[in-house]
């Protein structure tokens, strides 16, 4: 970046963050499990596409220094699942025992539905201070068994509350 001043204009804006370290995109995180694709680093604030093909489920290991925020993103059953895909999205918080682990978000998409929304509130870390975020993409209440049950999770951002 240069060291002087710039000017933009403000139509031409994409993305804009003053502490990038605040609001860390899903895709840039460590993660762990299932087969996770990740779509162009070039996204406008690093908030690449992932991909998850289910069953299966992908964990992913939220920043040491991130306090409390909102975890959020958009599920797309890509076009071409929608014959067969259906399937439902369950975002978890683990614990440091199962019995700690929360349930945050699950939502569902099929070819009727193939967009869903979520929001989860995110607490700030317990005792251990570190905290992992699973997503869980499992058969969706339509029942069609596994096939096409693949999601797109678009622009999916941590925002920390401070």
């Amino acid at each position: 970046l240069p060291s002087r001043p710039i000017s933009i204009p403000v139509t031409d804006l994409i993305a804009l963050t003053t502490g990038a370290a605040r609001v860390p995109p899903l895709a840039s995180l460590q993660r762990s499990g299932a087969d996770v694709v990740v779509g162009s680093p070039l996204a406008p604030l690093g908030a690449s596409d992932v991909v998850i093909t289910g069953p299966a489920q992908a964990d992913f290991v939220l920043p040491a220094d991130l306090g409390p925020g909102v975890f959020g993103a958009t599920v797309i059953l890509p076009e071409d699942a929608r014959v067969w895909g259906d399937c439902t999205v369950k975002v978890e918080l683990l614990g440091p025992r199962p019995a700690d682990t929360v349930t945050l978000a699950s939502v569902s998409v099929d070819g009727s539905s193939p967009v869903a929304r979520f929001t989860a509130r995110l607490p700030a870390a317990g005792g251990s201070g570190t905290r992992t975020l699973r997503l869980i993409v499992a058969d969706g209440p339509v029942g069609r068994g596994p096939v096409q049950d693949v999601v797109v999770l678009r622009r999916a951002m941590i925002i920390a509350d401070r």
